[in-house]
């Protein structure tokens, strides 16, 4: 997991921590021309790696292009899945000010995915189109209203950032 900010990070370091009483390695790089320190969060545990991908069935190694919503998601409660769509957006998630809520990812089926997820919550959004070095899912405009209420006003886990955008554009 990647991360260029360092409240971010401690919320990823908190999360692992209390739900798996694992304490992740975190390494510091620079890329490219990204001026911010990236955060790389490692996790070296066989057991935990095991979990995540044989029970919840996340892919491992460099996925960016095959990655799939895991299927759990499309059988879990409402509740889990506002929480999947809060977790998406903060990680993945673009929320403008003036523009409407997007999502990208290398994976055009993890996006076609993550658009049913959304439609069983009520969200409506455009088709997943190329974007020329990524596939992207706008949120309709008139959804993009109602995400900050329905995924982050009661939340205990976010990006403070990112739900502070959404606060606004709300108010």
């Amino acid at each position: 997991m990647f991360t260029s900010y360092k409240e971010e990070l401690n919320l990823i370091l908190g999360l692992i921590h209390k739900i798996f009483s694992y304490n992740a390695f975190v390494r510091e790089k620079k890329y490219g021309f990204n001026k911010r320190i990236n955060y790389e969060v490692h996790i070296n545990s066989k057991d935990l790696v095991y979990y995540l991908k044989d029970v919840i069935k996340i892919s491992t190694g460099d996925k960016s292009k095959i990655v799939r919503v895991p299927e759990l998601m499309f059988r879990t409660s409402r509740k889990n899945k506002l929480n999947f769509i809060r977790g998406v957006i903060d990680g993945d998630g673009t929320i403008p000010i003036k523009r409407t809520t997007s999502i990208c990812s290398g994976s055009k089926k993890f996006l076609t995915g993550f658009k049913k997820i959304l439609l069983t919550v009520g969200l409506k959004t455009s088709d997943v189109k190329w974007h020329g070095t990524a596939y992207i899912l706008y949120l309709f405009k008139s959804d993009d209203m109602v995400l900050y209420p329905l995924v982050y006003k009661s939340a205990f886990y976010f990006y403070p950032r990112k739900r502070e955008i959404l606060q606004n554009k709300y108010i």
